[in-house]
């Protein structure tokens, strides 16, 4: 702790007065009275509140603040745990409107989340939405993903590129993939090449999921494409996402030109890659050739290559050569190669590319 820190008091005191000329509140794991906390905050256009643990305080208290601050404009709550209240999918006896609500955050609980999702009237100026519920009860995803979530999108919007203006953050808890990627399709709609853009980060073996790999090809919007294992000791396999990214679809007007999968694809990242560069640069080699041979404009893909772990079993003997790694990124449509050490063990060697200088190098 700095020397001039002042380290917090076992409990923070606000008095009555100064609670009405509160107009934000930004906590983390701050200690307070939190029950007559809220019983006193009202007007508010800024709450966030993380790490927040305290059972005494309960779901209605937080509604009731939401309630007497109309003006809210920013709602974040992160990781809070408090008194328990039922998961409701049936509709709120009394909504709460809040018209100025321009950014909306929550990575809690999923009771919470659900009951303040289905208590708050969508507002209809929203730009910014991050849903990660936590501890979801799966055997009701379905119902809350359509019946909570839907409503959060505006009505007849059937196009992703209508939301030019608007974030949109989601993890998926309690659905597969392929459920997941139907979601998207049902309530946000086919996200075609516009300002509208999707990227997706995946876990694990989904791409083995063969109605994963019939569905993702309806987003020809999709920009970005993260993939990692779902543990140190399970490598997927990619041979059926780098089959659909090498092939041609036919354009649905009928023209004689196919042109490739995801034609605005632009990030491709692999972490904890475990294998040679053959398939990779198989993959790009018959993307790229539509280019000459079906006249497509397709952008150039980056590539991001996590760097060896190499106490892993299935990482023993696989190391990608300097040469292979040079010859990758002088692939037609490859517009950069970053094969960086993991965020967590800094300081190993690792082979980049230095964009300035057009050369490779080590960092």
């Amino acid at each position: 702790m700095p020397g001039d820190a002042v380290p917090f008091p076992k409990e923070i005191e606000i008095s009555n007065e100064a609670f009405e000329t509160i107009r934000a509140i930004d906590l983390t794991q701050v200690p307070m009275n939190w029950r007559r906390t809220l019983e006193h905050v009202r007007g508010l256009r800024t709450l966030a509140l993380n790490g927040v643990y305290d059972d005494a305080i309960t779901h209605e208290q937080i509604f009731n603040v939401l309630v007497a601050s109309p003006g809210l404009e920013s709602l974040t709550i992160g990781d809070m745990r408090i008194g328990d209240s039922p998961f409701s999918l049936s509709s709120p006896t009394e909504s709460i409107s809040l018209p100025q609500l321009r950014s909306i955050t929550l990575m809690t609980d999923g009771r919470l989340t659900n009951n303040l999702l289905r208590r708050i009237r969508p507002p209809p100026d929203v730009t910014e939405l991050d849903i990660r519920p936590t501890h979801f009860p799966s055997n009701v995803a379905t119902t809350f993903w359509y019946e909570t979530m839907g409503p959060w999108f505006p009505v007849g919007v059937c196009r992703l590129e209508t939301y030019s203006d608007y974030c949109v953050f989601i993890e998926f808890q309690g659905l597969s993939m392929a459920a997941a990627l139907r979601w998207i399709h049902d309530v946000i709609g086919p996200v075609d090449d516009g300002p509208g853009r999707l990227q997706i980060s995946v876990h694990g073996p989904a791409f083995e999921d063969h109605d994963v790999l019939e569905i993702l090809p309806t987003f020809p919007g999709l920009t970005g494409i993260l993939v990692q294992p779902v543990d140190d000791l399970i490598l997927p396999s990619l041979d059926a996402l780098f089959q659909v990214l090498g092939q041609a679809i036919t354009d649905p007007a009928g023209t004689p030109d196919p042109k490739p999968t995801f034609p605005t694809l632009r990030k491709l990242v692999l972490n904890d890659w475990g294998r040679e560069l053959d398939s990779i640069i198989d993959m790009l080699r018959r993307r790229y050739s539509m280019r000459s041979i079906y006249r497509q404009q397709v952008p150039d893909l980056s590539l991001d290559l996590s760097s060896l772990q190499f106490w892993l079993q299935w990482r023993q003997g696989v190391i990608i050569s300097f040469s292979d790694g040079r010859a990758l990124r002088e692939l037609d449509g490859v517009r950069e190669v970053r094969m960086g050490c993991a965020m967590q063990h800094l300081g190993n060697l690792a082979v980049i590319w230095d964009e300035e200088q057009s050369i490779p190098a080590w960092g």
